[in-house]
């Protein structure tokens, strides 16, 4: 249940080198929108060459895919993001009929196709359209809080967010500039509440707001609250900065979060802008920001972790094994997929392997059991405590080692051993 467009085009010459016309795309796309610092990657859907495309911390990747070489197709799901959003990508992509010869095919709302605007937009221009569109969109998401579609007392239910971390603010709802409970829901299903509270691209253009909502999704989702440990968490921190210093002096009437904004500024340390207006306008501590606070991450093979939120992004190596680090504490992880076998019987038979290996510990649930141990061994000329486990599901297993320096950790590595599961239903 969303809003977006899914648009057809037609080259007036084809286009016979995929490959090269798709770095063409992403070279335009990466100069024409520059502000906007969008990230790319390749791919192929269906066999079909593709370019995905993010814009937004807030958004899904715009899927631009090569159909034959006489027709591109652009699909991209706006919602998350907002009215503002959805008008500057599909005014951005309406360049491309004089840019590189595209004829997009116009529908009416009665054609049996797949393509075209939700809201009218790309073709008819009329922006009150996309406002009345998602307006209606966000007041019939929230009353699905009140009319059964959610259940009894739903809670921390996830509107619109990423879905390979799951936040547990204690809320009716969790969106991405925040929790929120069910009186504003309530509010907000009844048109009493301003929807920029959950649009972070409201206005069309890039205004202050556009600039102010961007630095909010990051602080909510991305930002681990310490000094960084990563070259892209230093990244993260300066685009959080710039967006806030760009708001301010486009805007410096909003309302701003002085708090949460100097710690930034103070984790960034002797590389962040020097304004010391921010720091005389923050009155305490910080509360904005969901990794705060515990979070579970989806890994590879549908495995799901619960760490502290300010452990980093996990990446894999050159192996391909995942490592995420919160200093200096680690996690290194590596899933493996089986077949061939029935996956009862293997699980029975692994099961009664490791526990012949009498292990110091161990966790069994339903269809799932892990053993673990603790050892202290000289790691890079320091001593450090590993955990190592093995991690059997009927999905295939996993080993995992967490690494900590000191012994009152302990705890936390078992109880972070003990998070780790498999999970058959990929949105549990």
């Amino acid at each position: 249940m969303s809003i977006g467009f899914y648009l057809l085009g037609e080259f007036k010459l084809p286009q016979l080198n995929p490959s090269t016309f798709l770095k063409k795309l992403e070279e335009w796309i990466g100069n024409t929108c520059v502000e906007l610092a969008p990230t790319f990657r390749t791919g192929f859907v269906d066999e079909k060459p593709c370019l995905f495309s993010h814009f937004h911390p807030a958004a899904e990747e715009v899927e631009i895919c090569l159909a034959d070489p006489n027709h591109i197709t652009v699909s991209a799901n706006t919602s998350t993001v907002g009215p503002g959003y959805h008008i500057y990508l599909c005014d951005l992509f309406r360049r491309w009929t004089d840019e590189f010869s595209v004829c997009w095919q116009a529908n009416d709302i009665d054609d049996n196709t797949p393509y075209g605007d939700e809201t009218g937009y790309f073709f008819t221009r009329n922006q009150q359209a996309v406002y009345d569109q998602m307006q209606s969109w966000l007041r019939f998401l929230a009353e699905s809080f009140f009319n059964g579609t959610m259940g009894v007392d739903p809670s921390n239910v996830a509107l619109c967010m990423p879905i390979d971390f799951r936040f547990a603010p204690d809320s009716a709802a969790v969106t991405q500039l925040g929790p929120r409970d069910r009186d504003w829901l309530s509010q907000m299903h009844r048109g009493l509440k301003d929807y920029r509270e959950f649009f972070a691209w409201y206005d069309t253009g890039l205004s202050a707001n556009y600039y102010l909502g961007r630095a909010l999704i990051q602080m909510w989702s991305n930002v681990r609250w310490r000094k960084p440990a990563t070259a892209n968490e230093t990244r993260l921190l300066q685009s959080v900065s710039h967006s806030l210093e760009t708001a301010y002096r486009l805007d410096p009437g909003l309302d701003f979060p002085w708090n949460e904004w100097t710690e930034v500024l103070s984790f960034l340390g002797n590389s962040a802008p020097d304004l010391p207006f921010v720091r005389a306008k923050a009155n305490g501590p910080g509360h904005i920001g969901y990794r705060r606070s515990l979070v579970k991450t989806r890994l590879p093979g549908n495995w799901w972790i619960e760490t502290e939120g300010s452990f980093s992004t996990f990446e894999p190596d050159d192996k391909g094994d995942l490592s995420g680090i919160d200093p200096p504490r680690e996690v290194h992880f590596t899933a493996f997929s089986v077949s061939g076998e029935n996956p009862g019987e293997r699980l029975g038979r692994l099961r009664a392997q490791v526990l012949a290996e009498h292990h110091e510990f161990a966790h069994e649930e339903d269809a799932y059991i892990s053993v673990a141990d603790i050892r202290r061994e000289w790691l890079a000329l320091r001593r450090r405590y590993l955990l190592k486990s093995v991690h059997i599901g009927t999905q295939g297993y996993a080993v995992c080692t967490l690494l900590f320096a000191h012994a009152d950790d302990r705890e936390w590595a078992l109880r972070v051993w003990r998070s780790i599961q498999s999970s058959k239903d990929e949105n549990a």
